[in-house]
């Protein structure tokens, strides 16, 4: 059992791991074997911390460091369960920013990956548009378009099957099955019909878009739809 706290009280990480059937009668060890029960919990972690060993992986449009504390907040709070072997092991995962949160459980047997109970990501606008500049970008590029931010984005994995590498081989998406369920909040903005033409309001409606496939080496079905209005008038 491990419990560390930041200097100024800010910033708690709590865990409890316990390892049995990691040794035989002989004391020789036994990974296989092995099985663990861990429980993590982190309260309140200054999202500069994880900034400062992430080394600014995220670069925006001019190729500087994107901060994750800019981008999700300042804090994160995270819950972390994990039980069972190499061959077999459940970790549920409940992790919570101001501008993003996910949670749900992940399973690992046999080099297989699944989530039995699904999987939910939840991001705000503003952290998508931190994240993924090239987004960002595609949105602000068109002249006669223009979006007033990126909508809330909700994101439910379920159904996933997926096999992981090993052995140093890449992954094989032959036989990985899935179902995306992405669900955003009302856009706003304005657009003209044509150039020279003045810029008119626009919305457009909250979409639900699925994405489904049984072996993603082979076909993805993607259905959803949305409405618009430009200057008062349904457009789509």
């Amino acid at each position: 059992t491990a419990d560390t706290t930041g200097a100024s009280g800010a910033g708690k990480i709590s865990a409890d791991i316990t390892a049995t059937n990691w040794a035989d009668a002989s004391g020789g060890i036994t990974t296989s074997a092995a099985s663990v029960d861990a429980k993590i919990d982190i309260t309140s972690l200054p999202v500069a911390l994880v900034d400062a060993f992430t080394g600014g992986a995220i670069k925006d449009e001019s190729g500087k460091p994107v901060a994750l504390s800019g981008a999700i907040g300042p804090a994160i709070n995270a819950q972390v369960n994990a039980k069972g072997t190499l061959k077999d092991a459940t970790a549920s995962v409940n992790i919570a920013a101001d501008r993003l949160s996910v949670n749900g459980d992940v399973r690992v047997a046999d080099n297989i990956a699944t989530t039995p109970g699904g999987l939910t990501i939840s991001a705000k606008g503003a952290a998508i548009s931190a994240l993924v500049p090239a987004l960002k970008s595609a949105t602000s590029a068109n002249p006669q378009a223009k979006i007033d931010a990126l909508p809330d984005t909700t994101i439910k994995v379920s159904d996933l099957r997926i096999a992981l590498p090993s052995g140093g081989k890449p992954m094989n998406l032959g036989g990985a099955a899935a179902t995306l369920s992405i669900d955003t909040t009302q856009m706003s903005g304005s657009a003209s019909l044509g150039e020279g033409q003045a810029m008119q309001p626009m919305t457009i409606a909250p979409m639900r878009i699925t994405i489904a496939t049984q072996d993603l080496s082979k076909d993805v079905r993607v259905t959803g739809g949305t409405s618009a209005t430009l200057g008062g008038r349904q457009a789509v």
